[in-house]
């Protein structure tokens, strides 16, 4: 059996493979729910397949598998696309704007270059207009990301100012957003150099590959900032085993929680987090975290939420006041989590649980009859 010899191509690929395969781990064993981590589980698996395909040449592989792994890889910017909406919109995006995987899988590129190859070129009319496929498939691949761009920026301008989440998550979010449109700009000025005759096609793959390893490491040493606080992973998961009884000292903690939220109305603070909750108490986030799942049978974010509809609840149903100024004096930040939470919690948007509940108060005959 020959040896297998790594160029310095494919040993990049190895190690951009490691923090994939990571994230894809990482996002699978700490979210509170399976619809949290669909769209960042794809978008690094279509990364992962494109770090797979240079290892194809050095183990025996059906061309079915390159076919695969080139359709993967050319979902990557339709799938960035759909996590920059999961980011502006805290969830995941509705059915319409998964259609957007229909630009790249229309034009089957991936499986037509891996169909035709042994033929050598691609007639779009009988014997005329006629390409290869590698280059079919990179025209392809330019049109489908420059539209997905064009298609990102705009959504992204409409949507931006709605965006979910406390200051502190936001500030993240928008990192990571400004990060993966950069990538996909520099993905296609790389394509657009190398299809021009400005960079050789090795170039141009190395060049693609370092930008690629450069995002996932970004991504990777902000993990726990960017991830945790966006999809509200890991620390906010209410555990599904029996927990151990608190301790006298957590009670009091719970107790001191409750007495701040009640009391002094904390969680109409837009600026409270976890972090500034778990200072003014002077204990640790985890500590905070772990008294709230077990005393309150909570997350951080789930209690916050319950003051802040309980106080709405309470003010649709007995003001006149508007309901997006209510939104805001309760310490929410936009009014898309607003409605979202509310009608998570109440089964009602706010409209219509005022409406409900303001009409029946006018049917109640008049005090002293």
């Amino acid at each position: 059996m020959d040896d297998i010899l790594f160029t310095w191509y494919q040993a990049l690929q190895l190690l951009a493979l490691g923090p994939c395969l990571f994230m894809l781990f990482f996002l699978c064993v700490t979210a509170r729910r399976t619809s949290q981590i669909l769209v960042p589980a794809l978008y690094f698996l279509s990364l992962t397949c494109s770090f797979c395909l240079p290892l194809l040449d050095i183990v025996t592989a059906p061309m079915e598998m390159r076919g695969l792994l080139l359709m993967g890889e050319s979902l990557t910017p339709a799938f960035s696309f759909l996590l920059i909406m999961q980011f502006i919109a805290g969830r995941v995006p509705p059915l319409l704007y998964w259609s957007i995987l229909a630009v790249p899988l229309a034009g089957g590129s991936s499986l037509i270059y891996v169909m035709l190859i042994d033929k050598g070129e691609l007639c779009i009319y009988q014997d005329q207009l006629c390409t290869e496929p590698a280059m079919f498939k990179q025209l392809y691949e330019i049109f489908s990301s420059s539209l997905t761009f064009l298609l990102t920026v705009f959504i992204y301008n409409r949507k931006a100012a709605d965006m979910d989440g406390n200051p502190y998550q936001r500030q993240h979010k928008y990192a990571l957003i400004v990060a993966l449109i950069a990538l996909n700009l520099a993905l296609l000025a790389i394509n657009l150099a190398q299809i021009s005759g400005h960079a050789a096609e090795s170039h141009a793959a190395m060049a693609v590959t370092i930008v690629r390893i450069g995002f996932i490491y970004l991504v990777l040493t902000s993990v726990f900032r960017v991830f945790d606080r966006s999809f509200q992973f890991a620390y906010e998961r209410v555990p599904h085993l029996k927990p151990s009884m608190p301790s006298p000292d957590d009670l009091a903690l719970a107790e001191r929680i409750r007495a701040l939220l009640v009391q002094e109305k904390l969680y109409r603070s837009m600026e409270l987090s976890r972090e500034k909750l778990a200072a003014k108490l002077a204990v640790s986030e985890h500590h905070l975290s772990r008294v709230i799942n077990q005393c309150l049978d909570q997350n951080f974010s789930m209690l916050i939420n319950f003051y802040r509809v309980q106080e709405a609840k309470e003010r649709l149903a007995s003001e006149t006041t508007a309901i997006t100024v209510i939104a805001f004096e309760v310490g929410f930040s936009s009014i898309p989590s607003f409605n979202r939470v509310f009608k998570q919690m109440v089964e009602l948007s706010p409209s219509e649980y005022r409406s409900k509940y303001q009409a029946a108060k006018s049917k109640l005959p008049p005090k002293g009859t």
